[in-house]
């Protein structure tokens, strides 16, 4: 046994490592065989339009294949919108930049939305005298953001007298 290498013990099968590439290449091929099966199904016989957008596939060797035309970028922002579970938050952020024209601007100089959460509305005014003011005024707030905005999940307003952030002057 002293003049044998490591690699040919009798423990180590090198044909299995021979048959393991073989393996290997047998199942590239099948792969490639079922991409082209599948690229063939999807070939479209007519001739290629301008509407017909083509890119490279990333496959093995270069090539165009047709892919579907291009979207708005509204329409697929707000499908990720949704699927992200954002919209509460956009609500939340269009309240926040109209709240100006929402309320007005002689209410908007005194209180600033704070938070809108869970369906309650957070807003900050800067006195004690402010706050029973906007207490009278919450219908017609909640009614204007629901016509403005369609945000109609406000299901309460709360007010808290504090220093305001955005202090207009």
């Amino acid at each position: 046994m002293a003049g044998r290498s490591k690699d040919s013990l009798p423990g180590k099968n090198t044909r299995n490592s021979w048959s393991e590439a073989t393996l290997y290449q047998r199942k590239r091929w099948t792969l490639r065989k079922r991409r082209e099966a599948q690229d063939h199904a999807q070939f479209d016989p007519r001739p290629v339009t301008d509407d017909d957008w083509t890119a490279s596939d990333e496959h093995d060797e270069p090539s165009l294949s047709r892919i579907s035309a291009p979207e708005a970028l509204g329409s697929v922002l707000g499908d990720i919108v949704a699927r992200q579970g954002w919209a509460s938050r956009l609500e939340s952020a269009t309240l926040f930049r109209q709240w100006d024209q929402i309320c007005g601007e002689d209410i908007a100089s005194h209180c600033e939305p704070v938070r809108l959460a869970g369906g309650i509305l957070v807003l900050r005014v800067e006195s004690q005298i402010w706050a029973t003011q906007l207490r009278y005024c919450v219908p017609n707030i909640t009614q204007n953001i629901q016509a403005r905005l369609g945000i109609d999940s406000i299901r309460d307003v709360r007010i808290v007298v504090g220093p305001l952030e955005n202090e207009k002057t």
